[in-house]
């Protein structure tokens, strides 16, 4: 049932995560695995790292099942292992089916799902067969390796882990498993996911996790989420674990978070902490004893502190894209009416920090709008450029936009140029084209290129050439007609005289039924009556 404590996790912390990839070592009959992070299989045994010994053994192990598959042998004992194993994982799979039917729920992958449980019963019954001495061993198993190296057990994952009354059975496994899935959501940057994976896990497990790392990740991303005020707590839940020394860059960070969320009293004791710690680090405890002073004369610093607040905010707040007006207009009242103080140089720091990163992200986006010009998306270059100068830049970002714009429109006016003068050429080949298939007697082919241009500069004009290219071939058609009626007059033999009638008939409906607005058209059905009163009188004979 280890499977199921994946799915505890994956159903718990996760919405649709992929799983990371692994490397399935396939042994027989111990059937040793290992992968590239913990794991729980859903035949009910734990997976993680091995020892140098199981993974000298998984090797050989290895060795010799490829060897026995290569030379169609089989063990009956093993073959007997593996025959039980699927009859157990059939009977789960069908359970599940039969669950998720009864709450009503669908399949998340509903086709990977259908593939997986018949691969199950290709296996079962594949087995079943070896053991009878009916069925090929090697075909068997390596459709065994194949399913040990798909997504079917995360997919048993996923369905296992909607069904509620799966979840308290499994709460020690499942713990094991938050680091990797908060590990996952971290590396993708996708912080909403971590603090929701965070908070699932607490509530389901009951308790904090016990790796401080995960909790460190967890206020980082309250930090990325705009929740200062809940991160700088988590830093500082983190620190009363800590050594006074491990830390103090993250303390620092808490104090500085709980200023920004303006939360003075809490900052203040930070400080305090740090003032012990760094004493003997005279920069930093020059910025430690400068805020401290104005932490300590909050009542006399209540402006200074509120606009230093301000632009931390809007600081820790901002994606990159565009300046905070927040933060440039507190710094610039923080520079105006406190020059020289410890938070006016810090707010200075970070107006230039972000100005840095706003250019930085702009000069990504031209290049990007630059690459989508050269590939004649033109729209979608000045669609970003248009976001971007929407947006507030440093006067010279905002000047390289404002050319790249002007350069790009002047890029795509030429390209509509020349896709002009290309249409004027290909028309005009075109129209040639038609004219060279009438004067070949190729009317249809003549008329299925003048019809390419209608409805365009040539409209008229192919108009008027295809209903003279109708009549042509429609004169020709009748031409053709006349002669074999003519054979038909000529001839004594009734059978011969009766097909050249058919074969004169059908032309000239095929001249009614390709052409019908022709001006001959009233012709044509006056020879089709002559015919079918010759047709009459052959019958009558």
């Amino acid at each position: 049932m280890r499977l199921l404590c994946l799915a505890v996790v994956i159903g718990m912390l996760l919405t649709g995560c992929q799983s990371a990839p692994k490397k399935v070592v396939y042994s027989a009959p111990d059937e040793v695995e290992q992968t590239a992070s913990p794991v729980l299989a859903d035949d009910g045994s734990p997976e993680g790292d091995s020892s140098e010994a199981e993974g000298a053994a998984a090797d050989e192990a290895e060795a010799v099942f490829m060897a026995n598959i290569d030379a169609g042998r089989f063990d009956p004992a093993f073959v007997e292992s593996r025959l039980q194993l699927y009859r157990q994982k059939v009977a789960k799979w069908q359970s599940l089916g039969t669950k998720m039917r009864a709450y009503g729920l669908g399949y998340e992958q509903e086709e990977q799902w259908r593939q997986c449980t018949a691969l199950l019963e290709e296996l079962y019954n594949g087995y079943a067969a070896v053991a009878e001495q009916q069925g090929a061993a090697p075909e068997v198993m390596r459709k065994d390796i194949a399913f040990a190296e798909s997504d079917c057990r995360q997919m048993f994952a996923v369905q296992a882990s909607r069904i509620p009354e799966l979840l308290a059975d499994y709460r020690q496994e499942a713990a094991g498993q938050v680091a990797a899935i908060i590990d996952y959501y971290a590396a993708d940057r996708q912080y909403s996911q971590v603090v929701a994976a965070y908070e699932n896990a607490v509530r389901f497990l009951g308790e904090e996790p016990q790796d401080l790392r995960l909790k460190e990740i967890y206020g980082r991303a309250l930090l990325h989420t705009g929740q200062l005020e809940k991160a700088a707590m988590v830093f500082s839940q983190v620190l009363t674990t800590s050594g006074p020394y491990e830390k103090w860059p993250l303390r620092l960070e808490a104090a500085e978070l709980l200023i920004a969320a303006g939360q003075y009293e809490k900052a203040r004791a930070e400080y305090l902490h740090l003032a012990d710690i760094l004493n003997y680090w005279e920069e930093i405890d020059k910025t430690v004893t400068g805020k401290l002073a104005l932490l300590f004369d909050a009542d006399r610093h209540v402006r200074e502190l509120a606009l230093y607040s301000k632009v931390l905010k809007a600081f820790l707040s901002f994606d990159g894209s565009s300046m905070p007006l927040a933060l440039e207009e507190g710094f610039r009242e923080l520079e105006q009416a406190y020059p020289g103080t410890v938070h006016t140089d810090a707010a200075a720091r970070l107006f230039r920090q972000a100005q840095e990163t706003v250019r930085q992200n702009a000069g990504d986006t031209l290049a990007t709008a630059e690459q989508l010009a050269r590939a004649k998306e033109f729209k979608r270059a000045l669609d970003l450029l248009k976001e971007l100068k929407d947006g507030r830049l440093p006067a010279d970002s905002m000047t390289q936009v404002e050319m790249a714009i002007s350069a790009i429109n002047a890029s795509r006016e030429h390209h509509i140029q020349l896709e002009k003068e290309k249409k004027i050429r290909d028309l005009a080949d075109q129209w040639q084209e038609g004219l060279n298939l009438i004067d070949m007697e190729l009317y249809d082919d003549a008329i299925t290129v003048f019809m390419g241009l209608l409805g365009t500069e040539y409209d008229a004009r192919a108009a008027a050439e295809i209903e003279q290219a109708s009549l042509q071939a429609a004169r020709a058609l009748r031409k053709k007609a006349a002669a074999i009626f003519v054979r038909a007059r000529n001839t004594n033999d009734p059978t011969a005289r009766k097909a050249l009638l058919n074969e004169s008939r059908d032309l000239l409906e095929t001249i009614l039924a390709r052409y019908p607005q022709v001006e001959i058209a009233e012709k044509v059905v006056v020879n089709l009556q002559v015919i079918d009163e010759q047709l009459m009188a052959l019958e009558g004979n």
